[in-house]
């Protein structure tokens, strides 16, 4: 992530210590919510279908994380496997960047909650 996106992702996202008040350890998927990468579900009666993320957050910060997630297959390699594997299942390359774009919100997320500059040789969770 560069500079500007840093910057935007720091002033959109603000104080991080509100998406997880009660301290349930789900703060890092409201915040991703927040930003506009949140399923959008439809439901009439007993049928429910899930249409893709919302959109609801801001617009600008979802772009820029997007080409840095474009970003991010070429420079980093455990995006990039994780790029393959989405493209071996026969998924949408769309849906691979929006996934990775995910997971660099979620990478903020833990960097401005805990404080400390991000580390690569941290080892990631496996949905991260």
């Amino acid at each position: 992530i560069g500079e500007v996106t840093a910057k935007l992702t720091l002033a959109v996202l603000g104080n991080v210590k509100r998406f997880d008040p009660t301290g349930d350890g789900k703060g890092a998927k409201r915040a991703s919510s927040f930003v506009g990468f949140g399923i959008s579900e439809y439901q009439s009666g007993t049928r429910m279908i899930k249409k893709g993320i919302s959109k609801r957050g801001n617009s600008k910060l979802r772009g820029m994380l997007f080409m840095a997630a474009m970003n991010a297959i070429r420079t980093d390699e455990g995006y990039k496997q994780k790029h393959q594997q989405f493209k071996e299942h026969g998924r949408s390359g769309k849906l691979s960047l929006t996934n990775i774009a995910h997971s660099l919100v979620r990478r903020c997320y833990g960097v401005l909650r805990s404080g400390r500059p991000y580390d690569s040789q941290i080892p990631q969770l496996a949905g991260a």
